[in-house]
């Protein structure tokens, strides 16, 4: 079967932003894409193209709204998003604030964010009064997502491109490798997993995700607390997560009726030898063979005024009443698939920066805890 080669598109602002070309003159952004443009689209593969280039090259003035919808399409449907950010916010539609730039690293951020990556331009500079152009910066810093930032002139911004082309390429692929690994739900492991009984079913999903957890071989079983539990330290605090499996999709009562609402036995994980008073927690991961919603998260939690946030790895929703922490994992077919889907999840904390909040948390929902314990067994 025959593939097309990845599509990479390169968004920046039209001529009036012109960067040292690194002789002691200066070049347009437009010389710079189609350089780009060349280099990428002449690199090849066992002597065969990898990749295709698509570049915007309207020089003067705005565009209509067929160019801003071509625009906007190109950057949900292309492979690999790069932006090349010099303080502005590129054209307008007439009477709007948003500009080019901004719509169209909005439409490939939320399409995938995992294929987007913005690089600073040296110099770039916000000017005063810009609305449009604060609306743009506000929306790259939110996402965090400034991490490639030359500091000098166009050798050295080409060089970074073309690592960055690099690193990213490779990063499409292992993710492509990621999804050949997961053997199918009638093959191998998963096959083995789905002629088990449903306790038998959420143990192994239980016992999968745990392993993956934990920093040392310190699965500890709670039978009061429906599941095992395991430690491990996200960044500078050590949470306790609670690790369940559900045998079926929790779209059917059989499957929600094995979770239940795992958080309502939280004052039962104080039998855990392992918490110590210090350790937070906990944090609920439930491995589902299928996939996930957030509604099904919701139903879960109780309560509806809740962060939801959908990911690679399933839903992960937190209570902020309550600080309860639940994580449902999508697509535990087996045990390739169900650590898999534990490392997206810890990806996305690191790289989100929702580690902080779910240490926060965390440690927040441990003193709860701890108070519900000393109203259940209060002192005499």
């Amino acid at each position: 079967m025959a593939h097309r080669e990845l599509k990479v598109m390169i968004s920046s602002r039209s001529d009036n932003f012109e960067i040292p070309d690194g002789n002691g003159g200066l070049m347009k952004l437009r010389a710079a894409r189609e350089t780009l443009k060349a280099d990428l689209e002449a690199a090849l593969f066992l002597d065969r193209p990898l990749l295709k280039v698509w570049i915007n090259e309207r020089e003067h003035g705005a565009g209509g709204q067929t160019a801003w919808d071509q625009c906007l399409a190109e950057a949900k449907a292309c492979d690999l998003f790069i932006c090349l950010y010099d303080g502005h916010a590129g054209w307008k539609l007439k009477g709007s604030k948003l500009g080019i730039c901004q719509a169209e690293f909005d439409a490939a951020f939320n399409n995938s964010p995992g294929k987007v990556q913005v690089v600073r331009l040296p110099k770039a500079t916000l000017k005063a009064g810009d609305v449009a152009g604060r609306n743009f910066l506000d929306a790259l810093n939110s996402s965090q997502w400034f991490e490639t930032q030359p500091q000098s002139d166009w050798p050295e911004i080409r060089a970074k491109i073309h690592s960055l082309v690099h690193q990213m390429v490779l990063g499409a692929l292992h993710e492509g490798v990621r999804q050949y690994r997961k053997s199918g739900p009638n093959l191998g492991q998963a096959l083995n997993w789905s002629r088990m009984t449903f306790f038998d079913r959420s143990s192994a999903i239980q016992a999968a995700i745990a392993s993956e957890i934990a920093e040392t071989a310190g699965c500890e079983t709670l039978e009061a607390a429906r599941g095992l539990v395991a430690l491990r330290t996200i960044r500078d605090t050590r949470v306790l997560f609670s690790c369940h499996g559900a045998p079926r999709s929790l779209g059917e009562a059989a499957g929600r009726e094995a979770v239940g609402r795992p958080f309502l036995n939280d004052h039962n994980l104080s039998a855990a030898k392992s918490w110590e008073q210090s350790d937070a927690g906990p944090v609920h991961l439930v491995g589902c063979p299928k996939g996930v919603t957030e509604l099904q998260a919701l139903a879960l939690l109780g309560a509806t005024d809740v962060t939801i946030v959908p990911g690679t790895f399933g839903v992960y929703a937190a209570d902020r009443s309550h600080m309860v922490q639940i994580c449902l994992l999508s697509g535990c077919t087996d045990p390739g698939s169900t650590r898999n889907a534990v490392q997206r999840f810890l990806e996305w904390l690191e790289r989100s920066g929702e580690f902080e909040q779910l240490n926060r948390r965390a440690r927040s929902r441990r003193r709860i805890v701890e108070t519900i314990i000393g109203e259940m067994h209060p002192s005499t």
